[in-house]
């Protein structure tokens, strides 16, 4: 059978399509599926495409929608000029946020016989929950004070992170309970001269249907220390993209870069590079699976952390 592994939905002449001639309009639709708690989240639907043409005519096509807000909504359109190999498509659908929503695939065009095969395969329709954001602190000899800005009115609770007292991982959670607001004071077990420590907070969704946590994503990392209240450097040299990642991350930076590490988020390195002064390094993360990574990256100009979300 074929698929992206197989199987996968096939709009065929030889099948389905095959007792029609002339124009033709054929629907895959979706159930209806609730967004109504993906409220503070971006979306994205993604699928696998390909097309076995007969005649390469530009009248047959595919096209992708979505239905809310009681009307259907085009996503894309692919359009057969010709056959093409397995291609991963994805769009963004925050429009349904909160909402209810089909998916529409729909080949339609002027003449049945000028295709064999449209494929779509790997239907996949995720959130990825919005973090916190500006994350800000002050120190004394004795505490640290943080302080940040809620995603959206939506969550109402989160969780605090701290690395060890050299600013390594792993990072632990150090609230006993939810954080309810946006600011917390922590007291670091060991806090001398020698000390820095790295944070970062999570924002927790939660599903009120089902009482269970729906995700938590977590904002970028702060560097504390103790003597001067130094604040992290290089924050604006360095650059991981896209973030949250599928399959693949760009780093660039404008130091060099001499070495790359990536941790898990228990501090356990899964993967080191070498690099000889580049200034943009392309990182396979096909075999990573879905969750909050850090990156260690060692330049000229010392060794800075960037947390990276894995999502596919």
């Amino acid at each position: 059978m074929t698929g992206n592994p197989a199987p996968t939905a096939d709009f065929s002449w030889s099948g389905k399509l095959k007792s029609m001639s002339g124009a033709y309009d054929y629907s895959l639709v979706s159930r209806i599926m609730d967004a109504s708690e993906w409220d503070c989240s971006h979306l994205f639907f993604d699928f696998d495409l390909k097309l076995v043409d007969h005649y390469s005519t530009s009248t047959e096509k595919m096209t992708i929608g979505i239905f809310y807000d009681n009307a259907w909504h085009q996503l894309g359109e692919f359009v057969n000029n010709g056959s093409f190999g397995w291609t991963t498509e994805t769009f963004n659908i925050d429009a349904v946020r909160g909402k209810g929503m089909n998916i529409r695939f729909q080949a339609h065009g002027e003449n049945v016989t000028n295709i064999l095969h449209w494929y779509v395969d790997n239907i996949h329709i995720y959130g990825i929950c919005l973090p916190p954001t500006g994350l800000q602190w002050t120190s004394n000899s004795q505490e640290v004070n943080l302080n940040w800005t809620a995603p959206c009115s939506a969550v109402a609770s989160y969780n605090v992170f701290r690395s060890d007292s050299a600013g390594n991982p792993p990072f632990m959670k150090i609230n006993p309970v939810l954080v309810t607001g946006t600011a917390y004071t922590d007291v670091p077990p060991a806090w001398t001269s020698a000390d820095m420590y790295r944070y970062y907070v999570t924002a927790i969704q939660m599903d009120h249907i089902a009482d269970t946590v729906l995700c938590q994503a977590g904002s970028d990392t702060v560097l504390v220390s103790y003597s001067t209240g130094i604040h992290e450097t290089g924050a604006n040299q360095l650059r991981i993209y896209p973030n949250p990642a599928g399959n693949f991350i760009i780093i660039s930076s404008d130091d060099p870069l001499k070495m790359v590490e990536v941790l898990t988020s228990l501090g356990k390195v899964i993967y080191t590079g070498i690099y000889n002064d580049a200034a943009l390094i392309r990182l396979n993360t096909t075999t990573f699976s879905q969750g909050i990574y850090f990156v260690r990256l060692s330049t000229i100009s010392g060794t800075f952390y960037r947390k990276v979300i894995i999502s596919k």
